[in-house]
């Protein structure tokens, strides 16, 4: 069974922290986690729900936050839920939460004859005792009624102690003595003010609960001179929340009484300081950080210098970034925030030193990859040198916007390496649309540097014009670089690997997108190849509890894992347990076999596939498994249509004696008078784009071309005696591969993860042909929802074809075949 993004304990904590509407503490727990990719779906959704709640985000964004969620990872109910409730308009946001980060308690009326009173401001002790009594305080607005049901079966509890508007000065002195007589606040002063009686529920008072929190809230402290809280005591793990012991009721705790609360800079967060940053109140945001927290903390030290740059004092902030940078435990994230931090102060060589590091200690998160990118575009526009370039191309590939806070800079970043040593009209039109989301220095430098290779002086001018107003220092750098560098600047040519470079020979795109034993396998090297992938087995099984060993259901469920990841049994996944997946092994035992030696009936591979053999019929026969639990070889799977020996089919199939297929074909006529469930498991194949769910637009030639010498095109050449060469014959061959991983005899799948790397590779090769056959061209519009539906062909009539979205079709939905299709676009 597939799990949950939140099934995991931080992230379930935090989840329980915004139910139970503990606001601050669930932001500082989220805060902890830091910008984790595997984690990106989760804290996503836990931020939209944190800010939904906090009244920054309304119905209409939450939804669309949650649809791009849900259209990224497609179990995820929590999500789902949420939607669900935010379309109905069912959500309901809940009150203000103290700053505590505790809800009130549930009701007034369960607590303990004697509670614990304290006036939270200050040291100075009541001479008396104060005494609950049972006042009719009016309830204030904005805070609701949380104990209507509790008051309702207990009516003579005390009523919720909430005030309509702002007591006056002195009220808290005044409620100290005990008194009969509803408290009545006098006229409010002149001056708009907010307070509110705040109730919590804590633990014991003890000294320290009375000095100010330096810790941080995101919550605003009101304006209030004094405020009252009461505080009930615990009753401790194994005592219900309505009882006490007469020792506990004996003790108080004196009021404490105070002149002014804390003020909002000694309680401030770094949220709080960063949002005083984005309103441009640097000097306030310093002023706060200079009584919060450890400044050798490097989040505060970071944030420091931010704030230093914004109040305009740049050498300040380029020295605490320095010190920052020279740390050599530095996380990667906050390495990455010093390098963007140097970058736009103008260090740009510190910037690049920074950005390389944490690009070396942590190569995939997109932030990181993004970082590292624009500093070498940054200093190859000084240096025009072309290995920069290459290095900047290659952290952009794969990346894409996806709605985020960096949009604009991921377009301006690939206009600047189209500007460089790409077509310039496209990092013309890449800078436009960057410049429309976000104007940047580096887009408009990449539009100055465009229009110059086009010939067009006005369009220099006036992008130079806005360069200048933008940022005067990289206008400097760039007319600087073009006296010195002249045309070269525009010929800095990258790598074949590059995000925009051509499509090479198929040997070279193969070499480097398939791994070893994919190429062992392309290159004919089959004992290679079985070694490899039998030491794999070897390995997977070895982390096999014994239980696990001695329960082939179980066992084969481990082996569907490890056959949908391994190299070469990828691209035949799914592998669901149905009796069509066993022509799927058949075929990669086809392959396996060529150079296998002897197999002993106990081999690790034989073990792990026998397992998966037999459960795929004992499934579809409604069998049951027998025989010993130490002799493989007389493990059967018995039911009406006879016995079989699983484990000696595949010892045979793996040393070239036997073949599945005929034991597969005879499960499928069984299986199609019958109901057979798919057992997909929780993994996916790997692809060669990962961590992106959708590769860039424009490395599909790359994996069309890489495809002619793959696994797949071997397998094609095994079955119909033709492998893959880009032509549209080809494509019979491709539907005999199609055929094989999505039969459409076979039960169709609710989840349809398994085919993204089928439908990106097999769906790139379909476009690329077409495009050979007709002339279209790819349109590489960075998308930023990319799916199935974002890759199209534009073909010289104008009209459009969707490749990747048929084949996705056609493996998901059983449409037409890939030959079909492509005679229908081509006629």
């Amino acid at each position: 069974m597939s799990r949950s993004p939140l099934d995991h304990p931080r992230l379930a904590v935090i989840d329980r922290k915004l139910d139970s509407g503990e606001l601050d503490e669930a932001q500082h727990l989220l805060a902890q986690l830091g910008d984790n990719y595997f984690f990106r779906h989760a804290t996503t959704y836990l931020a939209s729900r944190l800010l939904y709640l906090r009244g920054t985000l309304d119905e209409e964004s939450l939804i669309e936050r949650l649809v791009r969620v849900l259209n990224e990872t497609h179990d995820f109910p929590e999500a789902e839920a949420l939607l669900a409730q935010a379309k109905a308009g069912t959500l309901v946001k809940q009150a203000p939460v103290p700053r505590s980060s505790r809800p009130p308690p549930a009701s007034l009326g369960s607590q303990p004859p004697g509670p614990e009173i304290e006036i939270a401001f200050g040291s100075r002790h009541l001479p008396e005792r104060p005494r609950l009594g049972t006042p009719e305080i009016p309830r204030a607005g904005r805070v609701p009624d949380v104990a209507h049901e509790a008051k309702a079966a207990r009516p003579g509890s005390i009523p919720d102690l909430e005030i309509a508007g702002a007591p006056p000065p002195g009220f808290a002195a005044e409620a100290a003595p005990a008194r009969r007589t509803p408290a009545r606040p006098a006229a409010p002063p002149a001056g708009p003010r907010e307070e509110s009686l705040q109730l919590t529920e804590r633990a014991p008072v003890r000294a320290r609960d009375s000095e100010p929190i330096a810790g941080a809230r995101y919550s605003s402290t009101p304006s209030a001179s004094e405020a009252v809280s009461l505080r009930k005591k615990s009753t401790g793990p194994g005592r219900p929340a309505g009882s006490s012991s007469p020792a506990a009721r004996r003790q108080y705790t004196e009021p404490i009484i105070g002149t002014e609360p804390p003020a909002p800079a000694e309680r401030a967060s770094l949220f709080e300081v960063a949002g005083l940053l984005d309103a441009g109140r640097a000097d306030e945001a310093l002023n706060v950080l200079a009584t919060r927290g450890d400044p050798a903390e490097p989040d505060h030290a970071l944030l420091k210098a931010r704030a230093l740059a914004r109040a305009g004092r740049g050498a300040e902030a380029v020295e605490v970034a320095r010190r920052l940078g020279a740390a050599p435990l530095l996380e990667p994230t906050i390495r990455a925030g010093v390098a963007r931090l140097a970058l736009e102060l103008g260090e740009v060589d510190f910037g690049l030193e920074q950005a390389a590091r944490a690009h070396e200690e942590d190569p995939i998160q997109p932030t990181i990859r993004l970082t590292y990118a624009w500093a070498a575009l940054r200093r190859a526009r000084r240096s025009a040198d072309p290995e920069l370039v290459s290095y900047a191309s290659l952290a952009l590939r794969e990346l894409v916007g996806d709605g985020g806070p960096h949009e604009g800079l991921l377009l301006g970043l690939r206009a600047c390496v189209e500007a460089h040593s790409g077509d310039a009209l496209r990092a013309l039109r890449l800078a436009e649309r960057a410049i429309a989301l976000e104007p940047s220095a580096d887009a408009y430098a990449a539009l100055a540097m465009a229009a110059a290779r086009l010939g067009r002086p006005d369009d220099v001018k006036r992008a130079s014009a806005l360069l200048r107003d933008k940022s005067p220092a990289e206008a400097a750098a760039l007319g600087a670089s073009l006296e010195a560098h002249g045309e070269e600047l525009f010929e800095l040519v990258t790598k074949p690997e590059s995000i925009y470079a051509p499509a090479a020979s198929p040997d070279t795109e193969a070499s480097s997108l398939w791994g070893p034993l994919e190429m062992a396998v392309v290159q004919g090297h089959w004992r290679q190849a079985f070694e490899t992938f039998a030491q794999l087995g070897a390995d997977t099984l070895s982390q096999v509890s014994a239980a696990t060993r001695h329960e082939p259901p179980a066992l084969a469920a481990v082996a569907a894992s490890f056959l949908t990841v391994a190299p070469i049994s990828r691209d035949l996944a799914p592998f669901d347990q149905t009796p069509w997946s066993l022509l799927r092994i058949a075929d990669l035992f086809a392959l396996l076999s060529r150079g296998a030696a002897e197999v002993a009936i106990d081999h690790p591979l034989a073990t792990l596939i026998g397992a998966y053999v037999g459960e795929s019929l004992r499934l579809c026969y409604r069998a049951r498994w027998s025989g010993t639990l130490d002799d493989p070889a007389s493990r059967e799977v018995t039911g009406e249509q006879g016995a079989f020996r699983p484990f000696a089919l595949v010892l045979a199939a793996l040393a070239g004696r036997g073949d599945l297929s005929a034991a597969a074909s005879r499960a499928e006529a069984v299986a199609s008078d019958k109901t057979v469930l798919p057992h997909l498991p929780a993994v996916t194949p790997l692809c060669p784009w990962d961590p992106a769910q959708w590769p860039a637009p424009s490395r599909l030639p790359h994996y069309a071309v890489a495809l002619e010498r793959s696994v797949i095109s071997v397998l094609c050449a095994e079955r119909t005696g033709s492998g893959l060469d880009g032509s549209m014959a080809s494509l019979n061959a491709l539907d005999e591969h199609v055929e094989r991983i999505a039969p459409k005899r076979a039960p169709l799948h609710a989840d349809t993860r398994w085919a993204r790397r089928a439908t990106v590779l097999l769906g790139a090769y379909l476009g690329e042909v077409l495009r050979r056959e007709t002339g279209a061209d790819w349109s590489k519009r960075d998308s930023l929802e990319l799916g199935p539906t974002s890759y199209r062909l534009v073909l010289p009539s104008g009209r459009e074809a969707w490749p990747m979205e048929h084949v996705f079709a056609r493996l998901t939905a059983g449409a037409v075949s890939l030959h079909e299709y492509a005679l229908r676009i081509d006629r």
